[in-house]
């Protein structure tokens, strides 16, 4: 399954049903655009983001509280 940033936070994720789509996971907000995350809260491709990127979401939050001080 295939990985790739697209912006500040988000990845592009290969589906693993149709390797020709992808999903988009936000780390910033730990969610996805699958049909999955929509009715489990959950997926794979946040999970396997997560585990792969899982430091950025710690420095994303830890941007996001400064900014908001």
């Amino acid at each position: 399954m295939k990985i790739t940033p697209h912006d500040l936070g988000t990845f592009l994720v290969e589906s693993r049903s149709d390797p020709e789509n992808s999903h988009i996971v936000d780390l910033r907000e730990a969610t996805c655009s699958c049909e999955g995350f929509q009715f489990y809260q959950t997926c794979f491709h946040l999970r396997s983001v997560l585990l792969k990127h899982g430091d950025l979401r710690e420095r994303l939050k830890q941007r996001a509280q400064m900014a908001g001080k």
